[in-house]
Formats: structure tokens, C-alpha cells, sequence
């Protein structure tokens, strides 16, 4: 059965958000930078749909506005949109939703924080004057008023009594789990107790209550503790006077039945009972999770909801990377609509690629990015997907990608990143820019060129690809043009690089391709790296090689190549394939510091780090 999800959200003049429109799946997993918007999201949810917050928490204050706002309140509106699908098969959610819904199959629930209905603003009239009424500028905080209404009719008013029933729930980013959970006013075991509480007859609480009294007595009847007892009342007299002294007592807990039932906690079962104390954060932040859910089972059982929406705000905090996968797919599993905000590369790779969300900041406003609309096909999606392990996961958390074949090339282009970057004095490593070197193992860079597109994710990003030249009709051609053209967005600019292409005109269609970010090699990048690290490349074979005769015949292999020798160029290739071109990369990325990288390396490098100085993130 389909579950109710959030299936658009519109935000306008809340926080870090101008005029956010947003699509989301079931399943969304929101990422993005710190300061990103992903916790304002979150909150603009929950002013909409969440039981938990107070009305008071619905009345905004001035730092609520979007800060692009010349002033707050000022007769401006913050508006949350929530569109909600789904829900057509669950009878009780279909009853709730009834007033709100906007067509067949979408409800809608509107927030607003708006100027009181009562409040006249003044008009600016033709003649340039102002007619009756409260300017904007005078208006305050206790000029405006909160209201939450279901579709179209704000006469149709939401309140706690329809929240309660299709809620949001939030699972809070957990910075002390431990202390939350022995801290009973916090603590997510409360709520289960409590529920418990009223399940236990009255007669058996007193029968404990009485153990508890014999087992005190047992224990205190002894000198020792006797003795405690009355040395401790007579420091109080001493200290307070007759008067005002308390006198005191040792016992377990509070005998009445609801203090005992307060004073449980939550300890390790292990062969020896342990405190929460003695657990791992990771271990904590688990059982956490698993109280606050076991809370929302039982209310789903005791049909005290309909149907909720679980917002998991960072559910990685303090697991380790194996762990965040299976907690994630357990989330997965679960009949309830998720969103997620992360941080993890590992969370991301186990997520279905049409749910991630990145915003990102561009100019003084949050903007929202999705993969759903993407023209992939089934074949591309799939690969995609199996493609997003935890390395390809970083492009989602990175400010540009450059995207390399393998594994030489992401050694080797930090190393001359790093050099470049430093004799410029802009930085000291890709790091600084927040750009990140991504492996496809191999030459398809479409479909990671599709989903980073404007169209997409819309995440700058460059492709360094080899030249692979071939002959054809006695004219040598290079298949990295032929692929790069088809990398190029939008497509519209492929068939004149097509053309120019075709008639022969390399240098030309190499340069238009780097316009569009793709820049192609001569050779292979082995063979492009010898003029400008040949002697760098003979040092780190005969350190890998160890054999003096095999490093000679390798040394000679690169002067001949050098000279221009086709059977010498094979030769370099097969001794460094021989012994594995990434191992062969990560030694040679210690020698060449300082040393200059090939032309279209380099350019590839100036080309990302200038997008990224100047923002150019360029959304449909």
C-alpha cells in the first residue's frame, strides 16, 4: 500500500530561502555544505506538519525572514507550501486530508506568517501620496499572526487535532545521546514508559514498592550504614542549626509507584551489567534511534496516527561507515515516507539516485537540485547506481568535480593541482575550493555528465580524458575528441563540433570542447607526461622495479619515445601497465612537485578552480 510522502515543498522569504521549489520522492536524501539550508528545510516542515512544536514555535521572529529582505516583517509574507501525495489508498489518511485536497491525488497544507487581516496597509496612491493605514516599515512582530490551512481555502484551518494525525516526525541530529536518554525530562524512553505505566495494575507497583522498603531495611540494618546515616544527620544539625536542619535517609529510589517508575534506566546487557556511560557514541546514537522508534510503532498500533513522515536529521553521527549503510537501508525498509539530511558519502551511496536533493547556495539564496527529471536512460540510471559507491559519493558534497578515467589520474591531478595552485598563491590544494576528483574506471563520463548537468545537480565540473589517437584514411584522429563531443552540454552545440571534427580540425574542435569543460589529451596520459616528467618517470619505475636491466631497458624505452618512436611509446606503456598504472601514478605523484602538467591538464585545472572562484553554478 502507498504511504503518504511530501511530494513538492515551496518555501518563500523563509531563512536562507528566497522562493525555493522543490520535488521529492518517498525517499528523499537531502545534502549539501554546512549552512546549506538543510536544517532551515527541516524546520519550514515542521512549522506545516509537526504535532511536537508548540504554537509558539509558529510565531517567527525577524531572523526567520530571508535575509536578501531589506527588512523584516515590512508587510513581507513567509509561505510553506507542502504538497502531499500518495495517500489515496489509506482510508484514514484520505478522511484527514479531505479539505486539503488540490487534485485527485494531491492534498495540499499551506503555512503562513503574514501581516494580522485586521491591519490596513497604506497605499501608495497615483498622485505619490499615501493613502490611510500602517506604512509596512512601522509594522512589528505584533503586527503579524501565524495561520496553517488546507487546500486552496484558508477558511479551511489545520491544527494540532489533523497534525496529530499525519505528522512529521523528527529524528534529531544527536550531539549527546547518552545524557538524553538518563536525562528524563529528554529522554526518548519517557514516552514508552509512561505508555507502560498505565498497562501495570496498581497492586503489583505496590507489591514492588513494598520488596523495594524489605530490601532497603535489609540492607541498611547494618552498623555501617547506621552509622553513615546518623553521622551525616548531625553534620546537618551542625551546619543549619535545630531549626532549619532536614533529616535524611538512604533508599533506592523514591517508593511512590510513578518515581519508580521514573527512576529506570536504560543499562548494557552484557555479562556484567553496565551503565550507557560504558557504551560508544555509535552504540548510543543506535539505541536512540531504536527508542524513538519503538514510540512511533506503538502510536501507529494504538492508532493514536494515521500515517507520519520520518525527517532524520544526520543519522551518521559517530558510525562507522558499514553501519551507516545498514542503518540506512533499515530506513529504507520501512513502510513510513523518509528524508534524510547527510553528510555521508557512504549514506548516499546506498540511496536511490532519484532521491537525493543537493542545495547549495548561489548568490544569497538556497537553491534545491534534483536527479528525478533527468532524460537517463533505464540503462544509464542503473549504472549510475551501481556506479555511486562511497568515492563517486563525494561529487554530492563537492563544490566542482573534475571527472578522470581512473586511478592514475586521480593521483596525478591533485599532484599538479597542488603545484599549480601554490605558484599562484591561491591555495594548496583542491581541498581549498571544495573540488573533488572523481574516477568513472573507464571512458564512459556520460552518464556522471548528464547528472551533474545544469539540468541535474547542476555541479560545475571538467572532464580530463586521453587523446586515443587512431588512423583513419591515412589521417591520424583521436577518439577523445569524438567522445568529448558527445559530453557536451547543451546539446544542441555538438553538431558543429561534429562538423569541425570531421573536416579534419582538430585544434579547433579541441578548443571549443574546452569551453564546454572537456579537455582531451594527445596520447595517453603516460605518454602526454613525458616531456615535462621523463626523469621524474624513470625515478619511480626503478624504485617499483627493482631490477637494474629492467630499468635500463625502461630508461631507454623513454628516450626513444621521446624521440618520437611508435614501438618505443608501446613499450613505455606495456612496463608501466606491467606494473599497474595506479601504482605506477601513486609513486610518481611524490616526484613531481613543482613540475609543470600537461597543457590540457592544466587547463582543465584553471578552468574548474575559475568556475568555482566565480560561482558559475548555472541551473535551468
Amino acid at each position: 500500500m502507498k504511504t503518504p510522502f511530501i511530494s513538492r515543498v515551496e518555501i518563500t522569504n523563509f531563512r536562507s530561502f528566497k522562493n525555493l521549489q522543490l520535488d521529492l520522492e518517498p525517499t528523499a536524501v537531502v545534502v549539501g555544505e554546512n549552512a546549506a539550508g538543510k536544517s532551515n528545510l527541516l524546520e519550514a516542515l515542521r512549522l506545516a506538519l509537526d504535532p511536537s512544536l508548540p504554537d509558539s514555535a509558529r510565531r517567527l521572529r525577524g531572523e526567520d525572514f530571508w535575509d536578501g529582505l531589506p527588512k523584516p516583517f515590512a508587510g513581507h509574507i513567509i509561505e510553506i507550501k507542502v504538497f502531499i501525495k500518495g495517500f489515496e489508498e489509506n482510508e484514514g489518511a484520505s478522511a484527514i486530508l479531505s479539505d486539503c485536497v488540490v487534485s485527485p491525488k494531491t492534498a495540499l497544507l499551506t503555512y503562513q506568517f503574514r501581516p494580522r487581516k485586521r491591519i490596513e496597509l497604506a497605499e501608495t496612491a497615483t498622485n505619490g501620496g499615501e493613502g490611510a493605514g500602517i506604512a509596512p516599515d512601522e509594522l512589528t512582530d505584533d503586527d503579524y499572526e501565524y495561520l496553517v490551512f488546507g487546500g486552496a481555502d484558508e477558511k479551511h484551518v489545520v491544527g494540532n487535532e489533523i497534525r496529530k494525525w499525519l505528522a512529521i516526525t523528527l529524528l534529531p541530529a544527536l550531539r549527546d545521546a547518552e545524557g538524553d536518554i538518563q536525562s528524563w525530562r529528554k529522554s526518548p524512553l519517557r514516552p514508552l514508559l509512561e505508555r507502560t505505566r498505565k498497562l501495570i495494575p496498581e497492586a503489583h507497583l505496590e507489591q514492588v514498592r513494598e520488596d523495594l522498603d524489605s530490601a532497603k531495611a535489609k540492607l541498611l540494618e547494618v552498623e555501617p550504614f547506621s552509622n553513615l546515616i546518623e553521622a551525616v544527620n548531625a553534620r546537618i544539625r551542625h551546619l543549619a542549626g535545630p531549626i532549619h536542619a532536614v533529616k535524611t535517609d538512604l533508599d533506592f529510589a523514591a517508593s511512590e509507584p510513578d518515581q519508580l517508575i521514573k527512576s529506570l534506566r536504560v543499562f548494557l546487557d552484557q555479562p556484567r551489567t553496565r551503565p550507557l556511560s560504558d557504551a560508544s557514541l555509535g552504540t548510543a546514537n543506535i539505541l536512540f534511534l531504536a527508542l524513538l522508534l519503538e514510540e512511533l510503532e506503538m502510536k501507529q498500533k494504538a492508532k493514536e496516527i494515521v500515517s507520519t513522515i520520518l525527517a532524520i536529521e544526520e543519522p551518521e553521527a559517530h558510525l562507522h561507515p558499514q553501519l551507516q549503510r545498514l542503518l540506512f537501508r533499515y530506513f529504507l525498509g520501512r513502510s513510513h515516507s523518509i528524508l534524510v539530511t547527510t553528510h555521508s558519502p557512504n549514506i548516499v551511496a546506498v540511496a536511490p539516485l532519484q532521491s537525493v536533493v543537493l542545495l547549495r547556495n548561489i548568490g544569497d539564496e538556497t537553491v534545491g537540485f534534483t536527479s528525478r527529471n533527468l532524460s537517463l536512460t533505464p540503462e544509464a540510471r542503473d549504472d549510475l547506481q551501481r556506479y555511486l559507491d562511497v568515492t563517486r559519493g563525494e561529487m554530492f558534497f563537492a563544490r566542482a568535480v573534475i571527472f578522470v578515467e581512473g586511478p592514475a589520474e586521480q593521483f596525478l591531478v591533485p599532484a599538479f593541482a597542488n603545484a599549480y595552485l601554490e605558484s599562484n598563491f591561491i591555495g594548496s590544494s583542491l581541498d581549498d575550493f571544495g573540488i573533488s576528483v572523481c574516477s568513472v574506471n573507464g571512458t564512459d563520463f556520460g552518464p556522471f555528465r548528464t547528472l551533474l548537468s545544469p539540468g541535474g545537480l547542476a555541479v560545475p565540473n571538467v572532464v580530463i580524458t586521453d587523446g586515443d589517437p587512431y588512423e583513419s584514411n591515412g589521417t591520424t584522429k583521436r577518439n577523445g575528441l569524438k567522445r568529448g563531443i558527445r559530453l557536451v552540454h547543451p546539446e544542441d552545440l555538438r553538431p558543429e563540433m561534429q562538423a569541425t571534427f570531421d573536416a579534419g580540425q582538430e585544434t579547433e574542435t579541441r578548443t571549443a570542447l574546452a569551453t564546454e569543460g572537456v579537455f582531451v589529451g594527445e596520447h595517453t596520459l603516460e605518454l602526454d607526461l613525458l616531456p615535462s616528467v621523463a626523469g621524474e618517470m624513470k625515478a619511480a619505475y626503478r624504485e617499483l622495479r627493482i631490477s637494474t636491466a629492467a630499468s635500463a631497458r625502461f630508461d631507454a624505452a623513454v628516450d626513444e619515445a621521446l624521440a618520437g618512436d611508435e614501438q618505443a611509446k608501446a613499450q613505455v606503456l606495456y612496463r608501466i601497465e606491467s606494473l599497474g598504472k595506479g601504482r605506477f601514478a601513486q609513486r610518481l605523484a611524490s616526484k613531481i612537485q613543482g613540475q609543470p602538467a600537461p597543457e590540457y591538464i592544466q587547463n582543465a585545472i584553471q578552468f574548474i578552480v575559475q568556475q568555482v572562484s566565480n560561482g558559475d553554478i548555472k541551473p535551468e
